[in-house]
């Protein structure tokens, strides 16, 4: 407890000191508490020891302490030794007048402990208590600030208080518990950013392995628009052609070249593999985008996709590129499942509900995409398994497995869900849920 007060007036002055001599006073109607300076520049009266500051040094160094007793006829006095700042000597007085304690106690007690020896020890036992509730409170209120910054998350900050006592003890723990956690949270960002990584590289696998599946249709589909270029460049180079006839050949050119590079661009777009970037995106123009990206396959195996458009024409804040993937994941599927002609419906609803994949979901409002086909339809023990990670019908080679997996991460993204149920006449449907607010 020593080594405590005299580290109070090191570290943090003499307005410290005097806060615990204000609180030892309030605590104590016996002994009176009072700083002094004993290198000889005491500022006033006030300050100034009872006892002659040579004496007391001289005392001091003589018994080699920093505490020293002096008795002057019915008062006992008494010095603790501080240094402020390691710069000025000074001391706390702690002055008794024995007459009140030996009233106080009876005669044969105070024959038996000495009446000097007596106050020597009330007094000592009074400045522990004082000083050990003075110094606890403080380092307690330390030590629950510091908690509080780590649950804020600054994991920066040192407690670092000094001494070998339980509370220093626990001081040591709580940082190296921190430092702990400083390395836990480390490698938690690290294994995080790991994961989302794997996750993108999987997603653009999938779109690769989308475009392989829709890629002759494309080839089929860029084939027409070339033909008619190439028809109406001969006809050109023929130069048997009226300047009005040359005029409208040419803008047909020019027609069919700016179709190709649509198509290309958006096969391109679809395919190139970037970084998550939501933006408020027209739900009409983004599903009428995926239909044209896969209306060749469709026409391949004479199968119809008509998107019924939605009047209110709503922008929702997605990132295009990975809803359009969900989109385009569902109706490849529905495709295939129907391997000959057939009919795929598009349309837009909106539906107030509540999140199922969240639990307290507060009721929103939201845009539903139903993705419906009259197909086969799904068996009843495959629908609660077809979002599970390489789960598939297909036959062996014709499917990974992780389309609908990812789709279904992707809408959970958005803070959205997908329910699947088969029609009552035929078929199955998709319901691809996506919130109409900001949500992000």
């Amino acid at each position: 407890m020593a080594v405590e007060i005299t580290n109070l007036g090191e570290e943090e002055g003499l307005s410290s000191i005097t806060r615990f001599i204000d609180i030892a006073q309030d605590s104590s109607d016996l002994i009176k508490f009072k700083w002094v300076w004993l290198d000889k520049n005491s500022d006033n009266e006030n300050t100034t020891p009872f006892i002659e500051a040579d004496k007391i040094i001289q005392n001091m160094t003589t018994k080699n302490t920093n505490f020293v007793n002096f008795q002057i006829e019915k008062k006992i006095v008494s010095y603790r030794k501080i240094k402020i700042h390691g710069t000025r000597t000074g001391a706390i007085e702690l002055s008794e007048d024995m007459t009140g304690l030996v009233l106080t106690f009876t005669r044969n007690n105070v024959l038996h402990l000495g009446s000097t020896g007596f106050i020597i020890l009330l007094t000592e036992i009074i400045i522990i208590w004082i000083l050990g509730h003075f110094l606890l409170t403080k380092r307690i209120n330390k030590i629950l600030e510091y908690i509080r910054e780590i649950g804020s998350g600054n994991l920066s900050i040192s407690l670092n208080i000094k001494g070998h006592d339980e509370i220093s003890i626990i001081s040591n723990g709580l940082d190296k518990m921190r430092i702990n956690l400083g390395k836990a949270q480390k490698q938690l960002i690290k294994s995080k950013n790991d994961k989302i990584n794997l996750l993108m590289q999987l997603r653009h696998s999938d779109r690769l392995s989308l475009i392989g599946r829709i890629s002759s249709g494309i080839a089929h589909e860029l084939g027409t628009p070339l033909n008619i270029i190439s028809g109406r460049a001969k006809l050109i180079r023929n130069e048997k052609l009226t300047k009005e006839e040359l005029i409208k050949n040419s803008e047909i050119i020019s027609e069919q070249s700016e179709r190709i590079s649509g198509i290309i661009r958006e096969f391109l777009k679809f395919a190139r593999r970037k970084k998550i970037q939501k933006e408020n995106t027209s739900l009409n123009l983004l599903i009428k985008k995926t239909v044209a990206l896969l209306k060749p396959e469709a026409r391949k195996l004479n199968i119809s996709i008509v998107f019924n458009e939605d009047d209110s024409d709503i922008k929702l804040y997605l990132d295009e590129i990975q809803i359009q993937q969900v989109f385009s994941n569902i109706i490849l599927n529905a495709i295939h499942a129907l391997s000959g002609e057939g009919k795929i419906e598009i349309a837009i609803s909106y539906k107030k509900a509540k999140n199922k994949e969240l639990e307290n979901a507060l009721l929103n409002k939201y845009a539903v995409v139903s993705i419906k086909d009259n197909g086969p339809g799904i068996y009843d023990k495959d629908i609660k398994h077809i979002f599970e990670p390489y789960f598939t019908t297909k036959d062996t080679g014709k499917g990974t497995g992780l389309g609908l997996s990812l789709s279904s991460d992707i809408v959970k993204e958005h803070n959205g869900w997908i329910d699947v149920s088969n029609n009552q006449e035929k078929g199955c449907c998709f319901h691809i849920y996506l919130p109409c607010d900001r949500g992000e």
